[in-house]
């Protein structure tokens, strides 16, 4: 980790982490199912050094992978994938699933 000379360059080192296509702070190389996770991980401490900074938090680009998400029937089809367990899913991490429990 990089040392910071204050709260400030500590919240824009992380703010710069943010991808501008999805708004999560995770590659999109990465699979959907753990951008959550890992975004709300840094938004929570964001949020956390805007309050010691005495600042309010804006993020620089919406959350815009939630937008797969963003109504009852896109979220019931994305539950009811990540609920499906092949044989082949059972030698896996639950990574879909902690997305899901995550939201």
């Amino acid at each position: 980790m990089p040392e910071f000379g204050n709260k400030a360059e500590e919240i824009e080192f992380y703010l710069n982490l943010q991808n501008p296509k999805t708004g999560a702070f995770i590659d999109e190389a990465y699979p959907y199912a753990t951008y959550n996770e890992t975004s709300e991980n840094v938004i929570n401490h964001l949020d956390a050094l805007a309050k010691e900074a005495g600042q309010p938090l804006k993020l620089k680009y919406p959350l815009k992978y939630l937008d797969q998400i963003n109504t009852p029937e896109k979220l019931q089809v994305f539950l009811d994938d990540v609920s499906y367990v092949s044989w082949l899913s059972t030698k896996f991490p639950q990574t879909t699933y902690v997305f899901a429990r995550s939201i």
